[in-house]
């Protein structure tokens, strides 16, 4: 229910978000690759935190969209709760762009800004405001009331009396400004959720990368919204894809399908950069539909020649 209008069903006595996650699946065969169990990894690598600061996210679940790259290049994570607070950013709406980039920019941290309704709301109990208020006050923004054009007098109305709590707590000027641009706040457990995903998953990626990208391979091959002649472009042709896809007058030339599969093609410039080869699906030594790890490289399954030759 997050990737439609969730405005229409906000007053619904019951609603469940039913997502689509890969995450669980690709962790589970990183497990049987490696032998090594999700529960053993160290959520205090900084050499994990370091791939996420330089924006090394490929086919990292919520953090490989060239957006939510760009924003945590620039936020730069030292720590997990730096993670949870991107991911808060990326996920929500009114917090980035003209709001919390300006405030990095200008001095801040990124524990003194708005990134999740519990953080929110952490931030406004800092300032002296009670909880109860606090509590509706986060409801006011996170449901995006200040910008709705329903019931938009009596929502100005409300709003004016909370500006005038703030302003009696000594709220900052920036503060009160970043809250009047938010639209949308994304709940902190789920964005912990998709960070403890992402984190393990950038750990086998920096441990174990050939079992990562064995894995990461198989899964683009067997979801059919991929372009899975991407696996056989060569580097020149991969960085031809890139230029044109994040050239706004050259995107659109693109077939929506290779569109669609930026990660994937992103991956593939992270596979040349690792020295990590594809080899060509052989009669002899290829699976039908498997890719395989073969020596320091992957082999192609037969399944990319029939798919190619169709």
């Amino acid at each position: 229910m997050s990737h439609y209008n969730q405005n229409i069903s906000q007053d619904a006595i019951l609603k469940f978000d039913i997502l689509s996650q890969d995450d669980n699946t690709r962790l589970y065969y990183l497990e049987k690759e490696t032998d090594v169990s999700i529960t053993d990894i160290d959520m205090y690598d900084s050499d994990v935190m370091k791939e996420f600061a330089l924006g090394r996210t490929e086919m990292i679940s919520e953090f490989n969209t060239n957006y939510s790259t760009n924003v945590t290049k620039q936020v730069s994570p030292q720590k997990f709760s730096d993670l949870v607070a991107i991911s808060g950013l990326t996920h929500g709406k009114g917090l980035w762009d003209d709001n919390a980039d300006v405030l990095l920019k200008n001095g801040k941290e990124i524990s003194e800004l708005i990134t999740s309704r519990e953080n929110f709301k952490r931030l406004l109990m800092q300032y002296g405001v009670e909880e109860v208020l606090s509590n509706k006050i986060v409801e006011f923004i996170r449901k995006g009331k200040l910008h709705s054009s329903k019931n938009k007098a009596a929502n100005q109305i409300e709003w004016k009396k909370y500006e005038e709590v703030l302003r009696q707590h000594h709220v900052e000027e920036w503060f009160i400004e970043s809250i009047k641009k938010v639209r949308y706040l994304f709940p902190l457990a789920h964005a912990a959720a998709y960070v403890i995903n992402a984190y393990r998953l950038a750990w086998y990626k920096i441990y174990y990368p050939l079992a990562f990208a064995k894995v990461m391979i198989n899964q683009s091959l067997s979801d059919k919204d991929v372009d899975k002649s991407i696996f056989l472009k060569d580097r020149e042709q991969i960085d031809g894809l890139i230029k044109k896809y994040e050239n706004p007058k050259t995107y659109y030339t693109l077939p929506n399908k290779t569109r669609k599969s930026s990660a994937q093609i992103y991956f593939m410039r992270w596979l040349f950069t690792s020295h990590i080869e594809l080899l060509k699906a052989d009669v002899d030594k290829s699976e039908d539909k498997i890719a395989l790890i073969e020596g320091k490289n992957i082999r192609l399954p037969l399944m990319i020649k029939r798919f190619v030759d169709k």
